[in-house]
C-alpha cells in the first residue's frame, strides 16, 4: 500500500476529499501550512492530532497503518518534528535536491528531533507489528520562548533553526529513555476529555519536548568536554550502560561489568562520571525507578510485582529508592494511577 503525505504553504487549498490538517511551524508573516493526508476510502484515520496552542502540535500515530505500507512525502516549510517511536521499524529516504540524499532507519529505541524543509522522500515500514508513534510538531520560533538566553547548551545548529538563519537537513537522534516512554505511554492512553485533556497533553508534550531538549545539550556537552578522549573507550563507556539498562533485573557486578567491556575499574567509573554526570550504579538505580513508574502507569502489576520486575528483591528497599526520586511512595503512585484512569 502507498499513501501521499504533503506538506505546503497554507495559501495553496488543500485538495478535497483527503484528511487534512494544519502543521505548526509556520514561516514567518505566512499562514500555517497544510498537512495533507491522502487516505484511501474506508480506512480509518492512522492518525489522531491535537493542536494545542499556536505552534505547537501533537499528532498520535495508531495501529491502524497496515504492517507494510509506505508514504511518500513533500515538505516545504517544516516545523521542528519530535519524534517517539512506540512500535514498529521504518527505513526514511530524504531526498533534499540537488543529488543529495540521506538514509535512515528508526525504531522503538530512538527518540529523534528532526528538521527537514525543502525535502522530499519515501519512508517504509519494514517491521512486521504495526507503526505507533508520537510526533510533536514545533513551529521554531516557538522554541525561541524556551531559550531566554540560556541556549549556550544547545548545538548550534538548533540555535540556527529557531533564530530562521537555516534551512539545512538536521537530526538528532538519541535513546528512548525511560522516563520518554512514561509520558508517551501517558499520551497514548489519556483518559481525560473536553479541556481537560487539552491541559494535560500539553503538559505531557512539553515534559517530552524538555526531556529531549535536556539529552540533545547534555549530548552536546559531552561532545564539547571530551574530545580528547579515545573514541573506543567512549563507545565502551556507552555498551556498559547498555548492559546495566539491559540487564536491571540482574545486574552485573563492576568486576563482572569491567570484562564485558574490555575496560578497567578505574577508567569505567572515571568514564561514567565524565561521560553520564553520575556514577554506573547510580545511572541503573534511576533507570530502574523510572521502569517501575512505566510499569506502575500501565496496571498490569502491583508494587510487588514491580519490585521484582526491576531486580529489587526487598519492596521496603524499593519503596525508598522509589520516594527518593519521585517524592512519593509507589503504592500511593499507583491509587493515583488508578484515580486518573477512572476520571
Amino acid at each position: 500500500m502507498k499513501v501521499k503525505i504533503t506538506l505546503k504553504h497554507g495559501c495553496k487549498q488543500a485538495k478535497q476529499g483527503t484528511n487534512n490538517f494544519v502543521a505548526s511551524g509556520a514561516a514567518r508573516g505566512c499562514p500555517e501550512p497544510v498537512f495533507e493526508f491522502d487516505n484511501p476510502a474506508g480506512r480509518p484515520n492512522p492518525f489522531e492530532e491535537t493542536e494545542l496552542t499556536r505552534g505547537l502540535k501533537l499528532i498520535v500515530f495508531s495501529d491502524h497503518m497496515p504492517e507494510r505500507h509506505s508514504l511518500d512525502f513533500e515538505v516545504d516549510n517544516a516545523p521542528l518534528e519530535f519524534s517517539f517511536p512506540v512500535s514498529g521499524q521504518v527505513s526514511c529516504l530524504f531526498d533534499h535536491g540537488m543529488g543529495k540524499k540521506t538514509a535512515m532507519d528508526f525504531d522503538h529505541m530512538k527518540s529523534h528531533i528532526l528538521y527537514y524543509p525543502n525535502t522530499r522522500g519515501t519512508l517504509t515500514h519494514t517491521g512486521e507489528s504495526p507503526m505507533g508513534k508520537v510526533e510533536i510538531h514545533m513551529a521554531p520560533e516557538f522554541l525561541l520562548t524556551f531559550f531566554a538566553g540560556q541556549e549556550d547548551g544547545f548545538p548550534p545548529v538548533i540555535q540556527q533553526i529557531a533564530n530562521g538563519t537555516t534551512k539545512d537537513f538536521s537530526i538528532f537522534s538519541g535513546p528512548m529513555t525511560a522516563a520518554m516512554q512514561v509520558a508517551v505511554h501517558q499520551i497514548i492512553h489519556c483518559s481525560y476529555h473536553g479541556l481537560m485533556k487539552k491541559i494535560y497533553l500539553e503538559s505531557k508534550v512539553l515534559e517530552l519536548v524538555s526531556l529531549k531538549c535536556i539529552q540533545v545539550a547534555r549530548q552536546n556537552r559531552s561532545r564539547e568536554r571530551f574530545k580528547k578522549l579515545v573514541p573506543r573507550d567512549i563507545e565502551k563507556i556507552h555498551a556498559a550502560r547498555d548492559i546495566l539498562i539491559d540487564n536491571m533485573e540482574t545486574p552485573p557486578s563492576l568486576p563482572e561489568l569491567c570484562r564485558k567491556t574490555g575496560l578497567n575499574e578505574f577508567k569505567l567509573k572515571m568514564g561514567f562520571r565524565q561521560v553520564f554526570g553520575t556514577s554506573a550504579f547510580d545511572l541503573l538505580r534511576r533507570h530502574r525507578m523510572e521502569k517501575a513508574r512505566l510499569l506502575l502507569h500501565e496496571g498490569r502489576m502491583n508494587v510487588n510485582e514491580t519490585a521484582l520486575a526491576v531486580g529489587y528483591s526487598s519492596a521496603g528497599y524499593f519503596a525508598g529508592a522509589f520516594k527518593k526520586q519521585f517524592g512519593t511512595t509507589p503504592g500511593k503512585y499507583l491509587s493515583e494511577v488508578r484515580e486518573m484512569t477512572s476520571f
